[in-house]
């Protein structure tokens, strides 16, 4: 577990756990700023918690690039099963393309999420949950997507709960496979 608090004006936060452990990233009044590459990568683990800190404002800020390393083509960029929960507020601003993007999973579990992207808002390849919160998407393309087309058993949406209110430019959801809304 890592408390994450304080400003980075032009940097980022890496997760490397070749252990294939869970690591939680405690954001704790946090504002994150990239100019070359994705402000919160995750590149190995087994998963990772964000949660956002009760009563904390915390702002991922990403901006348009011309990027010679790998593609991390969100603000918050994850290789592995990614849960955001916490009852604090996370305002993430996409300047270069997508806001908050796993490869494979992608869970809200709670908390408060503005996101403001040039493409799409958040995406789950393998799956993108939404258990419970606030969250509100203004994209450029489409607001939650999940797009795994290869095994019929994955690209699903499930929303389960919260308060959704998407403004998209394309598709406001995007299941490839199975939309599922049981709340919310």
């Amino acid at each position: 577990s890592y408390i994450i608090s304080g400003t980075l004006t032009d940097g980022s936060i890496k997760v490397n756990c070749s252990e294939k452990g869970t690591v939680r990233l405690i954001l704790n009044g946090v504002s994150i700023s990239s100019s070359s590459t994705a402000p919160v990568v995750v590149e190995e683990a087994k998963k990772v918690l964000v949660t956002l800190a009760d009563g904390t404002t915390n702002t991922i800020t990403d901006s348009s690039r011309l990027s010679t390393e790998e593609d991390y083509s969100a603000a918050i960029y994850s290789k592995e099963d990614l849960i955001i929960n916490g009852n604090g507020t996370l305002n993430v601003n996409a300047g270069y393309r997508n806001g908050i993007k796993s490869t494979d999973d992608c869970i809200i579990v709670s908390g408060t999420l503005n996101i403001t992207s040039t493409e799409d808002g958040i995406i789950g390849k393998d799956l993108c949950r939404v258990v419970a919160g606030d969250i509100n998407i203004n994209a450029g393309s489409d607001g939650i997507k999940s797009t795994y087309d290869t095994d019929t058993t994955k690209g699903n949406v499930i929303i389960e709960g919260g308060n959704i209110t998407i403004k998209a430019s394309n598709d406001g959801i995007q299941a490839e496979n199975i939309l599922v809304i049981n709340d919310g």
